[in-house]
Order: C-alpha cells, then sequence, then structure tokens
C-alpha cells in the first residue's frame, strides 16, 4: 500500500464517475492545440471548430497567452430530444507558457476552417544573429 499510488486510483476512479457530468467545454486540454517555434517566433494553433471569433478571446502577457472563449448551445428544433450529445458547450479557457516574452501589439491571430492560429513574433532582441567574422591577414 502507497498514499501516492492510492491517491492515483482515487484520481482515476473519481475522472471516470463524473466523465461526461459536466457539460461545459472546460475539461483538461480543450480546446486542442499545437504549439511550435522557429528562430521567428512561436505560433499556437487551436481546434475550434463551430466557434464564432465573436466569442474568442486572446490575452497575452509576457510569455503567457490565454484563449478564453464560449461555444453556444446548439438550439432544437421543437419537440426534437438529444439521442446522444458529445458536443460540449460552455466556457473555456487555456493558457500556454511560451518559450519567451513576446509584445502584444506585434501579435497577429486568424481564424479559419475551425483553427484559430495566433502568431507570436519573438522580439528582435532576442532572435538569433548571424555574427560576421572578419578575416585579418597577417
Amino acid at each position: 500500500w502507497s498514499p501516492l499510488h492510492q491517491s492515483r486510483w482515487l484520481e482515476r476512479e473519481l475522472g471516470r464517475v463524473f466523465r461526461g457530468l459536466d457539460k461545459r467545454c472546460g475539461e483538461p486540454g480543450f480546446p486542442r492545440l499545437n504549439l511550435w517555434a522557429d528562430e521567428a517566433g512561436v505560433v499556437l494553433a487551436l481546434e475550434l471548430p463551430g466557434l464564432d471569433p465573436e466569442d474568442i478571446d486572446i490575452q497575452v502577457e509576457r510569455d503567457t497567452v490565454t484563449v478564453v472563449g464560449q461555444r453556444r448551445e446548439e438550439p432544437l428544433d421543437e419537440g426534437a430530444r438529444f439521442v446522444r450529445r458529445e458536443r460540449a458547450h460552455g466556457e473555456f479557457a487555456r493558457t500556454v507558457e511560451l518559450p519567451f516574452e513576446v509584445d502584444p501589439e506585434t501579435v497577429e491571430a486568424r481564424y479559419r476552417h475551425g483553427v484559430l492560429e495566433v502568431r507570436l513574433p519573438r522580439p528582435e532582441k532576442q532572435q538569433p544573429r548571424k555574427i560576421a567574422i572578419d578575416v585579418v591577414k597577417s
């Protein structure tokens, strides 16, 4: 018996018992995202199908970006009822720590085909710089 083993077992069991009861989008890992970096900066891509860009807010502070939004509940026709419901609705927030600080004034975002792409340029003073080598002839 170990307390760590027991706490992990309890966490799994509670997750299994309560899975699906919360119909909000706020479950961990929503929305799914990819994050990649190169010398120019970082790109954050989030899957947000069916959302209106008006319902999405992006906040950047130093080395952290937070995407907050809301997926609205789908209206049903009169007399209709759900037989199966897997698409969550409600508010969500996703915060990602970046590998460097960014200037919020330089951030660009676009929404296309259900994917929100946020471009976070690396500040020029932090970009790698190629150093020229002077050749000295003796």
